[in-house]
């Protein structure tokens, strides 16, 4: 389709001079000349150039009444078509109101080609006295930009938050008030525990996403009933990771608490409660963590938790 800009003459009042009547008679022609493309051969008409752009345009004004269901709309519509792509936007406002319920609605509904994206905005009152208040969008990506946050330079405005492609991204510190999202909130989660007095190791295995927050908790249970020797007391609880491409990452080792009982003839040493915290970032993938005893004899009961946080 030709993009020539056509400009056409004001055309003058003719009066008794013939000099008048020959400026009018000038302009009107060449005002015909143009809408007929006789001014410039290589240049489609005007009236050519909108057929060939096949374009539209189409309000829909309209009241009516229904089996007692009132309704008033207007729909704006247009169309653009050329070399075989379309594009087009319909806006619609309606209000109903009768036995069957009562609603209003507004949406924007923008298609060019294959690309399609819009907005509704609906009120809903039911015959059954409920009601419904939406909005909806509909676009394969999604921006919302603040013009006042710049960080701190001469360019801006800054993208608060963004959805592309399946993943829905803040950009900016996000604040949740309430409490809709419990300390518990996790995407993963595993838990193995073994109560026997000599449980020599707990693994849990996790399969993680990238850039991952994984939370461990690992407890010793203890012994108090059961005497060890002194030299026991040296025992740690250890938390070691075996990592996607199969390497060994130790993440802590925690001093197994213990306390001592002595008589007049000897001492004994007996284990008490003891765990440990961590948080990690691992590689995605498949990772194992362990949790066991080292420096002195096996023992349990031993009680391994793994969690994954939501992103």
């Amino acid at each position: 389709m030709a993009d020539k800009k056509f400009t056409f003459p004001t055309i003058p009042e003719p009066t008794a001079d013939p000099a008048a009547l020959l400026l009018t008679s000038q302009a009107m022609r060449q005002v015909v000349q143009t809408l007929t493309g006789q001014r410039n051969t290589n240049t489609p008409s005007v009236v050519d150039q909108l057929a060939e752009a096949n374009t539209k345009l189409n309000r829909i004004q309209e009241q009516f009444t229904v089996d007692g269901q009132s309704t008033a709309r207007i729909i704006d519509e247009v169309q653009a078509k050329a070399n075989g792509i379309t594009a087009g936007g319909k806006l619609k406002f309606i209000a109903t109101a009768g036995p069957e319920g009562y609603y209003a609605s507004y949406k924007l509904v923008l298609s060019a080609g294959n690309a399609t994206s819009g907005f509704e905005v609906l009120a809903k009152r039911n015959p059954d006295g409920s009601s419904t208040s939406v909005i909806n969008f509909t676009a394969e990506k999604f921006q919302l930009y603040d013009p006042t946050l710049n960080n701190g330079q001469a360019r801006g405005p800054t993208q608060v938050f963004s959805y592309f492609q399946g993943v829905f991204r803040f950009n900016v510190p996000v604040e949740v008030l309430g409490e809709q999202i419990q300390v518990a909130g996790c995407s993963n989660s595993v838990l193995v525990t073994n109560d026997a007095d000599d449980a020599a190791q707990l693994e849990a295995e996790i399969v993680t996403r990238d850039n991952a927050q994984i939370d461990i908790y690992g407890q010793f249970d203890g012994q108090p009933d059961k005497p060890f020797p002194q030299q026991a007391a040296s025992k740690l609880l250890s938390l070691e990771r075996t990592n996607p491409d199969g390497s060994v990452t130790v993440l802590r080792n925690t001093r197994v608490q213990f306390y001592v009982v002595r008589t007049n003839t000897s001492q004994e040493v007996y284990f008490s409660h003891t765990h440990l915290m961590y948080r990690d970032m691992p590689a995605p993938g498949k990772n194992i963590y362990r949790l066991k005893m080292i420096n002195g004899v096996t023992q349990g009961p031993l009680i391994l938790n793994v969690v994954e946080r939501h992103r």
